[in-house]
């Protein structure tokens, strides 16, 4: 383009100068205002113009350039470019790239092959060193997952859909990818969930899962709470620290094993999670150790009822024997006694436990109606579990949560099992002063 636009400037000199050289002989010739020594003059200066016009015009075929020769760069007269890839650019994959003159850009890497980076969507993949085919120009790459590289991934991966995402892909040094024909008028497919059939295949074990998990859930008592009394299984109530554990427990194994056939590798639990399946884990523990204090203590509480019950009336066929005055005032006061720890017990004596009513009204009521502290366990478990299915979707892998979600779902069940440690040292403070009176009366009687 320079070279066309010099010479149209030449060409227009040159019509200029014809002109202004014959008029200036005309001009010379009148010697009215153009004496003959200024149109010599102007002659020899339109010359020298022309002249310089005519040498300083580039050759044919030369064009103008500000870098040096040596200049280690992609803008040299063998330049390397992709022309070609196959393969999927997942994780677990092997991506074949056909460079022309990779030679060139092997030596701008100074004969490193694992400076050479590969560039899927622009994004660089870095910890994966590359290795030269056995044919020539022609690149490789074990594709993988490495913490260098887990930002990158998470953008190429994450919102995947059933149909195959269009990326360029490239390979270059350090923020210096090379020209590529696999760009955005002729993309690659990257397909992340491997078409619809594996698609389809989880989908149906994911409903069998959860069909399986809902059929043992209602037969059996691995989600039930254990009852005072022995009753049926369906009667028992549904207890919301097992079933808080069971459903985390089943969903990060599944998304696992998702995760796992579509990227082909294992992929990496977070710590958040660890810390997530360990707070399920510990409420499950303190639920079941609470619940198994609260049915001794109950077991207890019968027990010393029974037995007063029977001390009650024996003090009273006592009293009907007994005509002595200061023996029938003892006999008395001790049936007072007797009678008022049997209001008491009987008073903190739970009735026949209910029976369930529904999986969401058991997790959310305890014997004295609807309890807030389940309430709010339900809701921050609900949340950090949606947040877990929405990050992960976004990045296609197991990913953190956020450590304020997990401490507002720890203080949810240390909130639950406080209330829960609430009853049983209310009935601890209530039994063991009967207790220690029976006792006494016990050793005196005996004494």
């Amino acid at each position: 383009m320079l070279t066309i636009f010099t010479e149209l400037c030449t060409l227009f000199a040159l019509i200029i100068w014809w002109v202004l050289v014959c008029r200036s002989e005309q001009l010379a010739s009148t010697r009215v205002w153009w004496p003959k020594t200024r149109g010599r003059v102007f002659r020899i200066v339109m010359h020298c113009l022309l002249v310089t016009l005519v040498f300083s015009r580039p050759t044919c075929g030369q064009e103008a350039s500000s870098e040096p020769k040596n200049s280690k760069n992609y803008s040299t007269v063998f330049l390397p470019r992709v022309r070609a890839v196959t393969g999927n650019p997942v994780p677990s994959g092997t991506l074949t790239i056909y460079v022309t003159n990779l030679s060139t850009l092997v030596t701008l890497a100074e004969g490193d092959v694992s400076r050479i980076i590969l560039y899927v969507d622009g994004y660089p993949l870095k910890g994966m060193e590359g290795r030269l085919s056995s044919e020539q120009d022609y690149l490789q790459y074990d594709l993988k997952r490495t913490s260098e590289s887990d930002s990158a991934w998470a953008a190429l991966l994450g919102r995947p859909k059933l149909h195959p995402r269009k990326v360029t892909i490239s390979v270059g040094l350090k923020n210096q990818p090379i020209p590529t024909d696999v760009n955005d008028r002729s993309p690659h497919d990257l397909n992340v969930l491997g078409g619809t059939g594996r698609f389809v295949f989880l989908v149906i074990l994911f409903l069998v899962g959860f069909c399986v998990s809902v059929l043992l859930a209602k037969q059996t008592a691995f989600l039930r709470k254990p009852a005072h009394e022995p009753m049926p299984v369906r009667m028992m109530r549904f207890s919301l620290a097992r079933s808080q554990m069971a459903l985390w427990v089943f969903v990060v194994s599944y998304f696992y094993l998702f995760l796992w056939i579509f990227s082909g590798v294992t992929p990496q639990i977070t710590p958040s999670v660890l810390v997530a399946l360990l707070i399920s884990s510990s409420t499950c523990f303190g639920g079941a150790f609470i619940d198994s204090r609260e049915r001794q203590l109950i077991v207890d509480i019968r027990t010393e009822t029974i037995c007063i019950k029977e001390q009650i009336e024996s003090v009273r066929r006592v009293l009907e024997r007994t005509s002595d005055p200061d023996g029938r005032e003892r006999q008395v006061d001790r049936l007072v006694q007797l009678e008022a720890q049997h209001s008491m017990l009987t008073t903190y004596l739970p009735g026949q436990e209910k029976p369930s009513r529904g999986f969401i009204s058991d997790i959310l009521s305890d014997n004295e109606g609807l309890s807030f502290s389940r309430f709010q366990l339900v809701i921050w478990t609900m949340i950090l579990l949606m947040v877990f299915l929405s990050s992960m979707y976004d990045v296609f892998a197991i990913p953190n949560l956020d450590v304020p979600l997990l401490l507002l779902m720890c203080i949810g069940s240390v909130t639950y099992l406080g209330f829960k440690v609430i009853n049983i040292f209310e009935w601890m403070r209530v039994i063991r002063p009967i207790h220690k009176a029976h006792d006494s009366a016990w050793l005196v009687s005996t004494g």
